[in-house]
């Protein structure tokens, strides 16, 4: 009797746990920062920026930016916890290259309006990169995503028909289900999640050339992810680093700008004289 008290207890705990995980996916999975759209604007103002408003298929009006003036184009997909005016640092990278760059916000993130989800992002995604196109030819465009970014990156140029010339993915996962099971390994996170984001899936599809950007000390998504989506992708190659946290900045390192150049160079967008 005690025992199976003790079962039903255990039971209960885990059917709880299993509601947890249902309710709080969203928030877990996409915690956008809080930022006013009018910080938006002003920091906008003092860079220089050019404000642009991206149209998803199903309506959705996002927040982005462009800087700079140029034929060759970097398109910057940030993490799920970062927005339009944190990654300073990288647009001042490809500025220096020579790129123009554009950055723009996922629905429900600042500027833009709606809730975050996997579908939702992959349109997205799939609008930005349309933008992009817009201005500059698919041999100009250099695409680079960090982390859920190299999700929603690989997502829009999955099957396109018009690839950039290359994609970079920093610090990135082979699906999202499989870092929440690394989280939660008593729960059935592939059955349950509804945003399971499966780049391994997708990635056979994706025609650019790509450079894997990972390192062995990432805290949150292991570097066997970076691996595993080299090994996908039909034409890449993966860079590893050492001592680095998930949060880090790969493109800062002496060896990962190395790498870009050498990327650059391999996919002919050299870095302007």
């Amino acid at each position: 009797m005690l025992l199976l008290k003790i079962l039903g207890v255990l039971l209960l705990l885990y059917v709880a746990a299993i509601f947890a995980l249902l309710r709080l996916e969203t928030r877990m999975v996409f915690p956008a920062p809080q930022i006013d759209r009018s910080a938006l604007q002003a920091q906008a103002q003092a860079l220089g920026a050019q404000e642009r408003t991206v149209v998803t298929e199903d309506g959705v009006p996002l927040y982005g930016r462009r800087r700079g003036k140029s034929d060759k184009l970097a398109l910057i997909f940030s993490g799920n916890g970062a927005s339009v005016g944190q990654f300073g640092e990288r647009e001042a990278l490809f500025l220096e290259l020579g790129f123009e760059t554009l950055h723009v916000n996922y629905r429900g993130y600042p500027g833009s309006p709606g809730t975050p989800s996997e579908a939702g992002l992959v349109l997205d995604g799939r609008a930005i990169y349309a933008e992009a196109l817009r201005t500059h030819s698919p041999e100009n465009i250099l695409v680079f995503g960090k982390s859920l970014g190299g999700g929603v990156a690989i997502a829009a140029l999955s099957g396109h028909e018009r690839p950039p010339a290359g994609l970079i993915v920093e610090s990135s996962f082979k699906s999202i289900a499989a870092v929440a099971f690394r989280r939660f390994p008593i729960l059935p996170t592939g059955l349950l999640m509804r945003n399971p984001f499966d780049s391994l899936a997708r990635a056979p599809a994706v025609a650019s050339p790509a450079l894997v950007l990972h390192s062995q000390s990432d805290d949150l998504i292991p570097f066997t992810h970076g691996q595993v989506l080299a090994q996908s992708l039909p034409d890449a190659r993966l860079v590893a680093f050492d001592g680095l946290d998930h949060n880090a900045d790969l493109l800062a390192e002496e060896a990962g700008r190395a790498a870009l150049l050498d990327f650059m160079e391999e996919i002919s967008l050299r870095k302007a004289p």
